[in-house]
């Protein structure tokens, strides 16, 4: 019995020798884990840190250069610098840092761009509009430069005590200065041409708005708040910045605005704006689920809806607009408003409401055709009136109302003055459309 007693002390403390090396092993593991990644952590930080200074001090000598060798040669080391401090890399470490810090990131690939422009295309001293963005590159990398100084010292000296989401969310507070900021090199034509170039785009020729005045993110962004008016909250108008853009080969680059906080949106509309200009050109709404949709007035009947869309077109203020069309479905009511332009409605320059009349909510406001429309002329001249085009109506139909003239894409090619005669004879037929130039059908309008 002793002898088993013997073997079960030694079996256990076998066990708890055993366990004790696998756990100091497993700890010092774990030790060495934690010390790689404030090591990376800490590598990255001066990374960062470095590379603002040394784009500091090559836009600096750049700026100072007497000959264009050694402007370029500072261009070049500028560029790299953002090359190389751009949040590009896959490692995860470097994510999660920098996760919340989209207005360094930004900041990063503004430049970045911006430098690579002057590398290729400057060919002679700065002109005064480069000074002033060259300075302003200047001016936020320093201050990129004093945040990641305090973070390496937090990080440097006080071991394992900074995990990466207390840094990233440090870095997404203090880089919310920069947000504000108009992009470095927006209001430069020279170089927003170079951009549509790299991605494809002819250089704009015969864009719609290219007379009008390049506008800054202040004064686009001013321009959306007035149209949105209550649809966006105070609260949500005081911080109102660029989420983005486009570009068309008609209507040029838009900016997309919406309210942020904390770089984040908060609200679900998008209002999409004409840099040449600032003209409203959309208003878009991101897939929410309907118990987040915002600015909700609750069920409309089709006067309400009338009266909500209305308002949207009296803010958009262009021109006066009739009501066209009303199409009200179960849960959608679709718009449609175009001008009078001389005595006929034009239809080729439509502005498109889409409002859920269900939860009483702007869907979408569309005002691209009407622009477009610009660059439509009428094809035919109204030799016709109202009786005679009557009288080309086909033999199964009579007319039930006053014919209306109109401007509407008809089977003839381009844009036709048409009159649009209510008719009754032929089910789900509601009206005829006949040139009014020659008495051609044109289109045919059903329930």
């Amino acid at each position: 019995m002793k002898k088993y007693s013997t073997y079960i002390i030694i079996f256990l403390l076998l066990v708890i020798s055993y366990q004790f090396v696998t756990g100091k092993t497993q700890q010092t593991q774990l030790d060495q884990l934690q010390s790689d990644k404030h090591r990376d952590i800490t590598y990255l930080i001066y990374n960062d840190y470095w590379r603002t200074r040394e784009l500091d001090m090559a836009v600096a000598e750049a700026l100072l250069a007497t000959t264009q060798e050694d402007r370029k040669k500072a261009l070049l080391l500028a560029q790299n610098s953002t090359k190389q401090a751009s949040p590009t890399t896959s490692s995860s470490i470097y994510f999660q840092i920098f996760q919340e810090s989209y207005p360094m990131e930004k900041f990063w690939r503004d430049s970045s761009s911006y430098l690579t422009f002057l590398v290729e295309k400057n060919t002679g001293e700065f002109s005064p509009h480069q000074i002033e963005q060259l300075t302003e590159i200047r001016e936020r990398a320093n201050l990129i430069s004093e945040l990641m100084r305090e973070l390496r010292v937090s990080t440097e000296f006080v071991q394992y005590q900074l995990e990466p989401r207390e840094i990233s969310a440090y870095l997404g507070e203090k880089s919310l200065p920069l947000s504000g900021l108009q992009e470095i090199g927006k209001e430069d034509k020279q170089f927003q041409n170079y951009l549509w170039a790299r991605k494809g785009y002819p250089e704009p020729s015969n864009l719609l708005f290219q007379d009008e005045p390049w506008l800054g993110q202040d004064q686009l962004s001013a321009k959306a708040k007035a149209f949105m008016g209550d649809l966006w909250g105070h609260e949500e108008q005081s911080n109102v910045t660029g989420a983005g853009g486009s570009y068309t080969h008609l209507i040029g680059e838009t900016r997309q605005f919406s309210p942020t906080s904390a770089n984040k949106s908060t609200s679900s509309f998008a209002v999409n704006v004409s840099v040449h200009g600032g003209h409203i050109i959309s208003v878009t709404t991101y897939d929410y689920a309907p118990d987040t949709f915002d600015h909700a007035y609750g069920e409309m009947t089709s006067e309400e809806v009338q009266a909500f869309a209305q308002k949207m077109i009296n803010q958009w203020g262009v021109v006066p607009l009739e009501l066209a069309e009303e199409d009200r479905g179960e849960e959608l009511t679709r718009l449609v408003y175009a001008p009078i332009e001389g005595e006929a409605l034009n239809h080729q320059k439509p502005v498109i409401i889409r409002i859920n009349h269900v939860i009483g909510r702007l869907v979408s406001f569309d005002a691209s055709l009407y622009y477009l429309g610009d660059q439509k002329t009428v094809a035919n001249e109204i030799r016709l009136d109202p009786p005679t085009a009557a009288t080309y109506l086909p033999k199964l139909v009579t007319k039930s109302a006053e014919a209306k003239l109109e401007i509407t894409a008809g089977k003839s090619r381009g844009s036709q003055y048409v009159y649009t005669i209510p008719v009754v004879g032929l089910p789900r037929v509601v009206a005829i459309q006949v040139n009014a130039e020659h008495g051609k059908l044109e289109g045919i309008v059903f329930e």
